[in-house]
């Protein structure tokens, strides 16, 4: 089973600044666990977009329909990914960070929109 997946949110990074998550989640038979591929998206001036590493994945954390992605957001330069965890709620809210190393993690949040 496929789901689609929309959220906007917001971003703590030098500030607050927009930010638009999108995926699809390729969920498993018994519907526990999904690979994921999608991006998001974060504006500065313009708009940045990371995509998911090929090793992001879904996992259901609960029986009211939440569940949790783990994986990586690729730089769009081509240099690496960091660390990301999205942890969708069964209110269709979100919220998670990036980790940048260091203990120093950005925080984000916002509305599941789809």
């Amino acid at each position: 089973m496929t789901e689609h997946m929309e959220g906007r949110g917001k971003i703590h990074f030098m500030g607050t600044h927009e930010l638009q998550l999108s995926g699809d989640l390729a969920w498993s038979e018994d519907g526990e666990t999904a690979a994921v591929t999608g991006c998001g998206k974060m504006k500065m001036v313009k708009w940045l977009t990371y995509p998911f590493s090929e090793d992001m994945t879904a996992k259901k954390t609960g029986g009211d329909g939440s569940f949790q992605c783990t994986g990586g957001l690729k730089s769009q330069f081509g240099n690496g990914s960091l660390n990301a965890e999205i942890d969708i709620h069964a209110d269709n809210t979100f919220s998670g960070h990036i980790d940048l190393g260091k203990g120093i993690s950005l925080p984000f949040e916002g509305t599941r929109t789809d």
